[in-house]
């Protein structure tokens, strides 16, 4: 994490550059909407992280909560303070992870499923490289819940609400 630097950003401008990135790789006819969260208020935080690599990790986390939601796909990111911790979320409206892959799906190459049955195209390392980078910036990355009606994953990295 050596390109690692103390950032003062608003929430949105944290994922901001992801999220153009994201959104220019979606298919034309995919519909992008984004709404403030009823009650949220803006806040202004610190945290110290390579942008590119946390750009990788949201990236990542966007591509599989699209890839493996329901369609169409219905994602929400969510960025707050929990104490001393930046807490990133993205929820999916997919099937959920079984309960017995949870556990796995951070393994180097691992990916969940039947190979003869399996659609979402993938290598097996995307969450690997969230959970690599995550832990770089000494954070934390898990899956929050998962169920009948999507997954929710969480990263949390070290920083303060100014």
């Amino acid at each position: 994490m050596d390109r690692a630097q103390p950032m003062t950003q608003t929430r949105c401008m944290i994922m901001c550059a992801a999220l153009r990135h994201f959104r220019r790789k979606l298919p034309a006819n995919w519909y992008w909407y984004e709404q403030p969260l009823p009650g949220k208020k803006s806040m202004l935080m610190i945290v110290v992280i390579d942008p590119e690599a946390m750009a990788i990790v949201i990236s990542n986390l966007l591509e599989n909560a699209v890839k493996y939601g329901d369609v169409p796909a219905a994602v929400e990111i969510d960025l707050s303070m929990d104490g001393n911790r930046a807490v990133l979320e993205v929820a999916d409206n997919g099937a959920g992870i079984p309960k017995d892959d949870v556990e796995l799906i951070f393994g180097r190459f691992y990916r969940g499923g039947d190979e003869m049955t399996r659609t979402a195209r993938g290598t097996g390392l995307g969450l690997y490289l969230v959970q690599q980078i995550v832990e770089a910036h000494r954070g934390k990355v898990g899956v929050a819940s998962t169920g009948p009606t999507g997954t929710i994953f969480r990263v949390t990295v070290p920083g303060f609400e100014v």
